[in-house]
């Protein structure tokens, strides 16, 4: 129901469907794309641990592609230091 009313937000599905007469008991068939973008509410902005120099905390955020890429590589590892943000 969520890709037939054009990606429309959750309590806007509800409300349409509430409206007609369907019933969406446990319902939770929204896209994938939808429940992310709707999580970067929960994610934190700012990093939780102060550090004073740089290299102090590294963070690796690891990739995984669908399709092979160059070299027939299918991951991707991203260093990210916390203190300057600089990857």
């Amino acid at each position: 129901m969520h890709k037939r009313l054009l990606y429309a937000g959750k309590a806007t599905v509800l409300k349409a469907c509430k409206d007609a007469g369907i019933d969406l008991y446990g319902y939770n068939d929204f896209c994938k794309l939808y429940i992310l973008a709707k999580k970067t509410d929960e994610i934190l902005k700012v990093a939780v641990i102060v550090v004073t120099r740089a290299l102090k905390y590294v963070r690796l955020n690891l990739v995984v592609h669908d399709v092979t890429g160059y070299l027939g590589y299918l991951y991707t590892i991203y260093f990210v230091d916390v203190f300057s943000g600089y990857y």
